[in-house]
């Protein structure tokens, strides 16, 4: 039976990519139909993974493993940093590509991995339904694979050291539980307590430590987040609607209320209190636009509709929205938006139709009185010329002189 090498591989700038500014760099080669290489390295950050689908895509469109089971080698020698929400984006690419090929890697090499980073792709083994076998370097996995294809055995990990039982206090196990709790449930920031490199359980402490710096930045991330978009929303007053589809439940932000004249509060989060405060002329339309999107029938959400405020009075709302979730059926599952006060808007614009109504009236009685004193000015130019032949004849009847 045939060795594989590296050499063997073919590779293609199409399954690539490299990012200067974080050093981060994928790239992919294939052996097609029997084995997918993959190497990374720099800095992986989340936003990383809309270039790293796009690559692996195209290398699975190219590799010939549809419907067939593979071998995939993956070299992290040159990473220097991968988040957790990283590394979950890039193993649910893999998954889903697996499943859009129908097909699935029957040993997957991890070479030069850390151990933390051994750890963190452990708590993914089960998730994926890959078998990881970690070796050194590309070249070790490559003849382990050899080795294992001219021998018939079973793709499985070697390392016996990992089958080694190990002692592991109650405290330590409890303490280990609670501190995961406490990232996850409780606080982010919680103080990680030290352990000695040749604990048991260093490896997993350092993993959740990780995934502790995971969670923090995009606490981080997320408020400044919420932050911008308040600024925003405060300067635009617009309010904001959350619209659970399956349980017909909804939710309105403060400015929701406040826009309308209305306290937080004044009334329910129920859409029967959105339509009861909507203009009778204008709620059969709306729930038509609202009913045509979420079929399908229009590719935007966005509609005018007069609103009635906390003082009896009727706004007008322009509404836009967009639906964010979908259920397994691929029916909408969650339709969020926005409320905007175009009041004003609308006003100016009746206004300026009015204006232009009174314009054209003008015109048309200008027009006509215009189309009169021509017709006068011919009747008095006829009358004058009949005036001036009735002076001369006569004249010549009376003997007259005409000069």
């Amino acid at each position: 039976m045939k060795k594989i090498h590296l050499k063997d591989m073919v590779f293609d700038p199409s399954w690539e990519y490299e990012d200067p500014a974080t050093g981060f760099f994928y790239r992919c080669g294939l052996i097609p139909g029997v084995l997918l290489y993959s190497e990374l390295g720099g800095d992986i950050r989340a936003n990383d993974a809309v270039h790293v689908d796009r690559v692996l895509g195209q290398a699975f469109s190219d590799g010939g493993f549809e419907g067939r089971p593979y071998c995939r080698v993956t070299d992290y020698t040159s990473v220097e940093r991968a988040s957790f929400q990283a590394r979950s984006k890039y193993l649910k690419t893999v998954k889903r590509l697996n499943r859009q090929y129908d097909c699935n890697p029957y040993v997957t090499y991890i070479c030069g991995s850390n151990t933390l980073m051994r750890t963190v792709l452990l708590f993914t083994e089960k998730i994926v339904k890959q078998n990881f076998v970690f070796t050194d370097t590309v070249e070790d996995a490559l003849d382990h694979y050899n080795e294992r294809r001219r021998t018939s055995q079973g793709f499985q990990a070697t390392d016996e050291s990992e089958n080694e039982r190990v002692s592991v206090s109650k405290k330590d196990i409890d303490t280990m539980l609670n501190l995961a709790g406490s990232l996850v449930w409780v606080d982010p920031g919680i103080e990680m307590p030290s352990l000695p490199q040749d604990h048991p359980l260093h490896s997993l402490y350092m993993a959740l430590n990780t995934i502790k710096g995971d969670i923090v930045e995009s606490k981080k991330r997320l408020q400044t987040s919420e932050e911008r978009l308040g600024l925003v929303l405060s300067v635009a007053n617009d309010g904001i609607w959350d619209w659970n589809l399956e349980d017909d439940s909804l939710l309105f932000d403060e400015r929701y209320y406040t826009m309308a004249g209305y306290e937080p509060g004044d009334f329910p989060c129920a859409p029967d209190e959105w339509k009861g405060r909507m203009h009778p002329e204008d709620i059969e339309q709306t729930l038509l636009d609202v009913q045509n999107y979420l079929g399908g029938r229009e590719p935007e959400f966005k509609v005018e509709f007069r609103f009635r405020r906390k003082d009896g009075e009727y706004m007008w709302i322009l509404g836009r929205g967009k639906v964010v979730e979908w259920n397994e059926d691929g029916k909408a599952r969650r339709f969020i938006g926005t409320h905007s006060d175009i009041t004003k808007l609308k006003r100016a614009q009746e206004q300026l139709l009015k204006n232009l109504s009174d314009t054209e009236r003008i015109n048309r009685l200008m027009s006509g009185r215009e189309e009169r004193v021509v017709e006068m000015k011919r009747e008095v130019n006829s009358l004058l010329a009949e005036m001036q032949r009735e002076i001369r004849y006569k004249s010549v009847d009376d003997g007259s002189k005409v000069g």
